[in-house]
């Protein structure tokens, strides 16, 4: 049950505030068995997902659906979520497929193996990108051997089990799944109560997040959970009619995880820096980067940490990133080679100098005003997509923003965290969940926010950075699994100019 696909899924909504078909030959695939799972956030309904295993000769086909429905303040956000992989009856890779259907945004990801390389091909908006790279390497297994090699330990009456397989949503990196055993139960599967073993779960791709899982005799999962800030995570194994027949609360995830501020901030516009100390709510240790106009000091409790934002003295970039090939590179987001994106890139800066702050200014001001239409039902469009329709909301400009700096030859990425917001949730001052982005100027990383009639204030707290690559590498979304609905922010000093 690939919940990482769904977890992800929930940060885009946050940040970006009926599954599609899969392609496929007409073959004989025969059907070897299927399961409908109910998924929950929070103790709420929030869709189902469908997994079918099935054999044609000697290949192995697996297909998860998923379908969820969320709220970003009124506006409902559909998702659908399809992961397909077919292998040999051997375990051998063969293909592997995800497609994600946001609100009728439709994009996907398929890896073709051949052998000692592996070619990746993305679609998003019409628009095809194809790129050969090195097979992974190490000794993983494709996702239905990984499914038998777990049954046959669980089987076994195994007390731990580990191994090693490959998901899209982390890239070309296998990832480590680790599971101990924690004791025996009963469950109710279909109004009858069967005995299941519990079993607690580790991911490398998603450190420190707790999760657990029940599998029947058999081997079957019946129970998986996550457990969040935001709430538990849970897909819960039943059956077809109640999978697809439940009633959908859809939760709003854009107010209820606000971060309510100790005091309103006045005039964040001629602000040159303010220093907030951090907490989280369960103890554990603050992880934020340090990086454009932020700098972090952990306090002395060694838990807490103090986090300066300077206007007048953003952070170097490291030697790796000035060197990553990755911040210049179009991608199926931040596609920079679209002929409208160049067009809407010579058009900011056609009457500007060729200093890289003046012109990455320019764009910026011309990204607020392009993206006429602000809302929040758009979802993760990609830069071309946003620069067609004109429409979205911080994610939008983040990455149009992106895109245009790099068609100017201007290094960029995104960045994820906090921004300063009144009257917009329970409390009159709060930090909300955004977007925006960051140009590599002069070896600093310069932080800009196509959002606001200025080009950044002090009011952000920066949690993570992405060069929005196709093959997954530097995703940046998992940490924030960790900090949704766990943070504490307190102002503790302000400077003017």
């Amino acid at each position: 049950m690939p919940n990482r696909a769904l977890f992800r899924a929930v940060l885009v909504i946050l940040l970006a505030l009926a599954a599609p078909a899969v392609r496929v030959h007409a073959e004989d695939w025969r059907v070897l068995d299927e399961h409908w799972y109910a998924i929950e956030l929070a103790g709420s309904r929030i869709g189902h997902a469908h997994e079918c295993t099935e054999q044609d000769g000697d290949r192995i086909r697996l297909t998860t659906t998923s379908s969820m429905v969320m709220k970003r303040l009124d506006a409902e956000v559909a998702i659908g979520i399809t992961q397909l992989s077919i292998e040999g009856d051997d375990g051998a890779p063969i293909m592997l497929t995800s497609i994600t259907d946001m609100s009728k945004q439709i994009k996907s990801s398929t890896l073709h193996f051949n052998g000692d390389t592996v070619n990746l091909v993305t679609r998003d908006g019409g628009r095809e990108r194809s790129v050969d790279r090195p097979a992974p390497a190490g000794d993983w297994l494709m996702p239905y051997a990984s499914r038998l090699f777990q049954r046959e330990r669980l089987k076994a009456g195994a007390t731990s089990i580990e191994y090693q397989t490959l998901s899209l949503e982390n890239g070309l990196d296998p990832i480590v799944i680790r599971m101990k055993r924690i004791g025996t139960e009963e469950a109710m599967v279909d109004d009858r109560e069967i005995p299941v073993t519990r079993w607690s779960i580790e991911s490398t791709d998603m450190p420190g997040i707790p999760m657990s899982a029940t599998y029947s005799a058999d081997g079957v999962m019946v129970e998986q959970t996550m457990t969040m800030p935001i709430g538990a995570m849970v897909s819960r194994l039943t059956t077809k009619a109640d999978a697809v027949g439940g009633e959908i609360v859809a939760p709003e995830l854009m107010l209820t995880n606000f971060v309510a501020l100790d005091q309103p901030l006045s005039g964040l516009d001629r602000r040159r820096s303010i220093t907030f100390d951090v907490r989280t709510k369960d103890g554990s240790k603050v992880e934020l980067p340090t990086a454009g106009a932020q700098r972090i000091t952990m306090n002395p409790d060694g838990t807490s940490a103090r986090v300066t934002v300077s206007l007048d003295d953003p952070v170097p970039a490291t030697d790796a990133e000035r060197a990553d090939a990755a911040y210049l590179s179009a991608s199926s987001m931040i596609d920079a080679d679209d002929p409208l994106i160049e067009a809407l890139a010579r058009k900011a800066t056609r009457r500007t100098s060729e200093d890289p702050m003046l012109r990455a200014e320019a764009m910026r001001a011309l990204v607020a005003k392009h993206i006429s239409r602000k809302g929040y039902e758009t979802a993760f469009a990609s830069a071309s997509e946003t620069a067609k329709l004109r429409t979205g909301d911080c994610s939008e400009h983040a990455m149009l923003l992106a895109a245009m700096l790099r068609a100017d030859d201007i290094p960029s990425r995104v960045a994820d965290g906090l921004v300063y917001v009144e009257g917009l949730g329970p409390s009159p001052a709060a930090f909300g969940w955004h977007m925006w982005t960051q140009a590599l100027i002069d070896g600093k990383w310069i932080d800009l926010d196509a959002t606001l009639p200025v080009p950044y204030h002090v009011g952000h707290l920066l949690t993570g950075t992405s060069a929005l690559r196709d093959d997954g590498a530097g995703d940046m979304q998992m940490h924030l699994l960790k900090l949704l609905g766990n943070l504490e922010i307190r102002v503790a000093e302000r400077a003017g100019d």
